[in-house]
């Protein structure tokens, strides 16, 4: 099994939901998708995801993903405001894991800093 926490979510409540992506790279093995379960600060995952195969280490980057920068005006009681909302991808943590943690070795937690993993 494969587990997350978020930690901190780091997309301002501005933008909305955070949109938690993972890249998983081994030897054979690449896999990129998202989470939607994990949106929001302190949410918690566990999933029977098949991220691969793989006889390696497998390098993890966790990322929130954003879109395009955002350019609007708000107009208050007629006194207009230009807003820029700069969204570019921020880094949730990365880690490179021993092959042996996926042989049915159990509770190898890491911290990343904004999002912690483990298996299991």
């Amino acid at each position: 099994m494969f587990a997350a926490t978020l930690v901190e979510d780091k997309e301002a409540w501005a933008l909305g939901d955070a949109e938690v992506m993972l890249i998983a790279k081994g030897s054979g093995l690449y896999y990129k998708g998202g989470f939607v379960q994990l949106n929001n600060s302190g949410d918690h995952l566990a999933d029977n995801r098949i991220l691969g195969t793989t006889t390696s280490d497998v390098n993890f980057y966790w990322y929130e993903k954003d879109g395009d920068g955002l350019d609007f005006n708000v107009s208050v009681e007629g006194v207009s405001l230009g807003v820029k909302i700069d969204s570019s991808d921020d880094e949730l943590g990365a880690i490179r894991m021993p092959n042996r943690y996926f042989e049915g070795t159990s509770n190898n937690e890491r911290n990343l800093g904004s999002i912690i993993q483990w298996t299991n």
